[in-house]
């Protein structure tokens, strides 16, 4: 659960699941909808406004989340270079800039 929404996805170790996500030519979609959550076990929660993440990247979890999976799905660029230009975002001198340079 992410600021009280909670999030399923696919579990990578599942060879099933990444034959779809590989074999897909479409960018991932994100889809929002209310569900019965009686059968799910929530694996974590994290609140990104808790102080104890005030100095950390997960209080821009999200923000970082959107940019990184916006880079990636940039098909203008082949798939290495989106991926060490990802690398060079989030690890330039090993901390983050302000989100504003990088949005």
């Amino acid at each position: 659960m992410l600021n009280g929404v909670y999030e399923l996805s696919l579990d990578m170790s599942c060879p099933e699941a990444i034959r779809k996500l590989l074999s897909n030519k479409e960018k991932i979609k994100f889809i929002e909808k209310e569900i019965n959550l009686d059968k799910y076990i929530i694996h974590s929660y994290v609140d990104t406004k808790d102080k104890r993440w005030s100095k950390s990247p997960v209080k821009h979890l999200k923000e970082l989340r959107t940019m990184s999976i916006n880079m990636i799905q940039n098909r203008e660029l082949l798939i290495e270079k989106r991926l060490l230009n990802l690398g060079y975002k989030l690890n330039k001198n090993n901390s983050p800039e302000p989100l504003d340079n990088w949005i």
